[in-house]
């Protein structure tokens, strides 16, 4: 580009005058193009519109031998309609996606949260739950409305969106050399960018009417959009129908409206149906959501602190009344435990007064091994001779065989090796049966990794157990 601002003294060149220095470089350039017959003619026109609404500064045509049409079209821009290539944000598409992203992705945590069986945050009530979710939503479109305003996808710029309104063999675009200051200009850089992703071409005229080809038109429809064939009429036409029509005040208006369209620069932006869709898809599963949880009984949560402050009273009471000794049990289960650092998982204080357990016969001194598709008993002293001192994991403990057994098969079945055992084989006065790992370690490190191993494992096939490992003290 010859100049870094627009020149003074220099006679400006005009949209028509880019129109008619454009169709004759163009004619020169099409002229070897096979066509229906040699030497065929080429029609080109000015200032041509479909009955859309759709204009066309320059048009040329010509017959090819396919008996099909080939049309170029020209968009020419000087100096006073620059605004025509020069880009704008379009706010009211990124406001869109904005918030359809938002709906997405707070519907997808809450329905993962939901459907997942965590806590959900509900128990705020639901007047609090909804200001929240609002409050997420905006947060999170405001947050994307900024991430996403670089994004050349939000800039529009008139000239090319027309262009992809509509199908022609060859578009170009014909620039006066005012129209941008230099070639490092970012509207210059956006309108070449886009010309490169559209297959448009792109010519610019100089102050002495000498044409520069920037680039070509692309021979392959890169748009596919599927744009339709549109037909276009010479303004001139219509403007002798609007003078002939002048009496009627309404149909002159119609007709001047030919003329401005150029002002309506924004005219071509985009639908919104598919963020529509998205946005009111995620909707209906966040009200889905809220209409199945407040159809749930109220959860009632009380004060931990005071809830700790009762638990440590009512420990140091029951410390009293057992002379100083207290035993621990797992959560969910029977297994007691003194109170150790190897005991990894939590344990509450059980009170033999309000909590009875019925505890199984002491007869059962057994370990019943799972081979061959059965449970073979062992003897104690048999099976134990050799273990004293190793680490043992076990899951839990029952007051019944039988059921003890059918926990050992669902372990086994997800592919966790499990026995049973009657827990004074390994322990000294624990009355129950204990389902255990058969694999037993010489080192607590050890133990204790396969204990976190199988915690996580559990986890992930939703198996309500609670894994811990002891030293065997038999």
């Amino acid at each position: 580009m010859e100049a870094t601002q627009r020149p003074l003294n220099v006679v400006q060149i005009n949209d028509k005058e880019l129109t008619h220095i454009a169709l004759g470089h163009l004619k020169g350039y099409y002229k070897y193009r096979e066509r229906a017959e040699k030497g065929g003619e080429t029609y080109t026109a000015t200032d041509v519109q479909s009955d859309s609404g759709l204009i066309a500064d320059g048009y040329l045509k010509f017959k090819l031998k396919e008996d099909s049409d080939f049309v170029a079209t020209i968009e020419a821009t000087d100096y006073w309609h620059r605004e025509e290539l020069r880009y704008k944000h379009t706010i009211d598409l990124l406001f869109v996606d904005a918030l359809t992203i938002a709906f997405a992705l707070v519907a997808g945590v809450l329905g993962y949260y939901y459907f997942d069986g965590h806590i959900s945050f509900f128990h705020l009530g639901l007047n609090s739950s909804i200001f929240y979710l609002l409050l997420s939503i905006i947060g999170l479109a405001a947050i994307n409305f900024f991430l996403l305003w670089p994004i050349r996808r939000y800039r529009y710029i008139y000239a090319i969106e027309q262009f992809k309104n509509y199908y022609a063999n060859d578009q170009w675009i014909v620039f006066a050399f005012d129209v941008f200051p230099n070639y490092d200009d970012k509207y210059f850089v956006e309108l070449r960018r886009q010309c490169i992703r559209y297959g448009f071409g792109l010519i610019e005229v100089n102050n002495k009417k000498v044409l520069k080809v920037h680039l070509t038109a692309s021979r392959v429809d890169v748009v596919k959009n599927n744009r339709e064939l549109v037909e276009f009429k010479q303004i001139t036409s219509l403007t002798k129908t609007v003078t002939n029509t002048v009496g009627n005040l309404s149909t002159f208006r119609q007709g001047l409206s030919y003329f401005n369209w150029r002002t309506n620069l924004l005219r071509f932006r985009r639908t919104y149906y598919n963020q529509l869709a998205i946005t009111g898809t995620c909707f209906l599963l966040i009200c889905g959501i809220i209409y199945e949880e407040i159809q749930k009984s109220p959860v009632v949560y009380i004060d931990r602190d005071e809830y700790e402050q009762q638990q440590m009273a009512a420990m140091e009471e029951l410390k009293e009344e057992m002379g100083g000794i207290l035993y621990y049990f797992k959560i969910d289960s029977g297994v007691f435990v003194r109170e150790s650092s190897e005991y990894l998982t939590p344990s509450i204080v059980y009170d033999p007064e309000s909590e009875p357990i019925d505890l199984a016969p002491v007869n059962k001194s057994i370990v019943s091994v799972y081979q061959a598709g059965v449970f073979e008993d062992q003897a104690c002293e048999e099976y134990t001779k050799y273990v004293s001192g190793q680490y043992l994991i076990f899951f839990g403990s029952y007051y019944n065989l039988d059921e003890a057994k059918r926990n050992a098969v669902l372990l086994r079945n997800k592919g966790i090796g499990a026995n049973v055992a009657w827990a004074e084989c390994f322990f000294y006065g624990r009355p129950f049966y204990l389902l255990f790992l058969e694999n037993l370690f010489l080192d607590g490190t050890r133990a204790s990794e396969e204990v976190r191993r199988l915690a996580g494992r559990l986890k992930q096939q939703q198996l309500n157990y609670e894994v811990g490992y002891s030293r065997i003290s038999r």
